[in-house]
């Protein structure tokens, strides 16, 4: 639309893409939380996570390995491992489009659903201080993994204690005020907050954080 027919200013779109980006992940994050019933969300945690941890490391490894085998001069197997980060795991906009599409052919998807979406939310703090740590092996060589697994442990608890700090605290308000017009508008400005607040925190931790906004 910008570039090819011209309906948009390509300039313009770029420099207001991170603000989309955010919005857009704020949103779907925080529904697919809210649609998510608890005691599910109980029973898919460990397999999500599994499933988290297994697919990401093979397909990073898997891509690292064969990039640096087919082109030794160009990939280190860092680099190789680099961008093997980039293509693990799918996103949770994907994820939750194709379930719309998939849930409309086929009934009873609650439990898949359930995994999938807490899995795609997993994987993106994981991915985020994945390519950080590599990035820092590259450009300093004896770096420490050790202080890596502390980083994505780290990202996550303040990305949940976030998510449920605001959504307690946003709970007690909104007994409050049940009854009055315009709630839901008033959730989705205090969500906004609530990404921010756990990206601070930790790169990724910001969607884990309206993750769980939205789930309690």
């Amino acid at each position: 639309l910008g570039p090819v027919l011209g309906i948009f200013q390509k300039d313009t779109f770029v420099a207001i893409s991170p603000l989309m980006s955010v919005v857009a992940i704020c949103i779907i994050t925080f529904e697919s939380g809210i649609s998510l019933d608890v005691k599910t969300f109980r029973k898919a945690l460990f397999k999500s996570f599994t499933l988290t941890i297994l697919t990401f490391f093979t397909v990073m490894l898997t891509v690292g390995f064969a990039v640096h085998f087919a082109m030794p001069e160009t990939f280190s197997l860092l680099e190789g491992m680099l961008l093997g980060t980039m293509v693990a795991g799918i996103s949770t906009m994907a994820v939750t489009s194709l379930l719309d599409g998939l849930q409309k052919l086929i009934p009873n998807l609650e439990s898949t659903r359930a995994i999938l979406t807490l899995e795609s939310t997993l994987c993106d703090p994981i991915r985020v201080v994945a390519a950080i740590t590599l990035i820092r092996m590259l450009m300093t060589p004896g770096f420490s993994l050790q202080s890596s697994a502390k980083d994505i442990v780290f990202t996550f608890v303040i990305g949940i204690l976030v998510g449920l700090v605001f959504s307690l605290l946003w709970s007690e308000v909104l007994d409050r005020l049940r009854g009055r017009p315009l709630n839901y508008m008033m959730t989705m400005a205090v969500l906004f907050p609530t990404y921010i607040v756990g990206e601070m925190a930790g790169n990724g931790g910001g969607t884990m954080a309206s993750f769980i906004f939205g789930l309690v």
